[in-house]
């Protein structure tokens, strides 16, 4: 076996691209190059390992000096966070051996002192090992083999997250309860429109302003720039729909809430919307604000003939999960992440 990295520099990704045939038919591979990528902002380097000169395996290691992960790791120490993302092998136990005993020497000359797996360098971009493939996939979840994770286990991982997607097929919404704090907010000057599309960046220039205030206490939470943020969303922008990207303001006309929502492409009957993300100001006056934001997007969604609901990649008992709850939301998949410790 042997081990060599890859770059478009040394003109040699088309081993990759070798590999993904050998592990997925045309439209699993479709999905995978829609919905994953290689984050070039934190990547450090890509190996494949090759047996009997045929690629086997491989393995992105990325760094990102903002990552911190502080419920897991010992923070009186100094930490430097790497990630290793983009895994793809066979079921082969000697392979993944090889490759990840590769990529934690690797890591360890370079002073790393925490592993995380499967991430490509923050949050922002996809991450976690999917534990099961038993449902369909839904647009932007990325695919890859169910075992993945189980031979980081073998190597000494640890589960450190657990996260869910759930399906709502009731779209019970404007309970009694949730339209009595929708009148209270707008008696409060709360107003909820949906998205301008017309004026789409600088809205995203908006939106990307009240996630860093929203978002900055979220476990793994690593601050990005703003035109990453742009260029991300913009490149989702033919099929985003406004009905479903619903945004909270206060009487200051200031963003205090946003539910992003995007159809689910993948589903050939069109009946399906995926709950991107959910944001709310952290201040206890908006308590309640979420399940009303939520409210409205299932009541646009119902009239648009939607009749399923997705919300992604939730962590379990955050503050995504009760608002789920509330919806009637029932487990659909199962995800980890998984972390490792460096002994120096």
């Amino acid at each position: 076996m042997q081990i060599i990295e890859i770059s478009e520099k040394q003109n040699n990704i088309h081993i990759f691209y070798e590999l993904l045939e050998k592990l997925y038919d045309k439209e699993q591979i479709y999905q995978k190059k829609m919905c994953e990528n290689i984050t070039n902002a934190f990547l450090v380097n890509r190996y494949v390992l090759l047996k009997n000169e045929k690629p086997k395996a491989h393995i992105a290691i990325y760094y990102n000096e903002n990552l911190q992960f502080d419920e897991k790791i010992d923070t009186k120490k100094p930490q430097k966070i790497f990630c290793i993302g983009n895994y793809e092998a066979f079921d082969d136990i000697e392979v993944a051996k090889k490759i990840l005993e590769f990529a934690l020497k690797e890591i360890k000359k370079m002073q790393g002192t925490y592993i995380l797996a499967q991430m490509q360098g923050t949050t922002w971009e996809n991450y976690r090992f999917s534990v099961h493939n038993h449902s369909p996939n839904f647009f932007l979840e990325p695919y890859h083999q169910a075992y993945y994770h189980t031979h980081f286990l073998e190597m000494g991982f640890e589960i450190v997250e657990k996260y869910f997607s759930s399906i709502d097929q009731y779209m019970v919404f404007d309970t009694p309860l949730v339209l009595l704090q929708e009148k209270k907010f707008v008696e409060m000057g709360v107003t909820f429109s949906t998205l301008d599309l017309e004026n789409y960046e600088e809205n995203l220039r908006k939106i990307f302003a009240f996630n860093a205030l929203a978002f900055s206490q979220n476990v793994l939470y690593s601050p990005i720039s703003e035109d990453f943020f742009v260029e991300k969303y913009l490149k989702i922008l033919p099929i985003i729909q406004k009905d479903y990207v619903i945004i909270a303001k206060d009487t200051s006309n200031e963003i205090i809430g946003v539910f992003f929502a995007i159809p689910d492409i993948w589903d050939k009957s069109k009946k399906t919307l995926i709950i991107k993300s959910i944001s709310r100001h952290p201040s206890p006056q908006w308590q309640g604000l979420g399940h009303v934001i939520g409210n409205i997007l299932y009541r646009n969604a119902s009239k648009n003939g939607i009749t399923h609901i997705i919300h992604a990649f939730m962590r379990e008992n955050g503050f995504s999960t009760q608002i789920s709850k509330n919806y009637s939301g029932e487990i659909y998949k199962k995800y980890v992440l998984l972390g490792y410790k460096i002994s120096l």
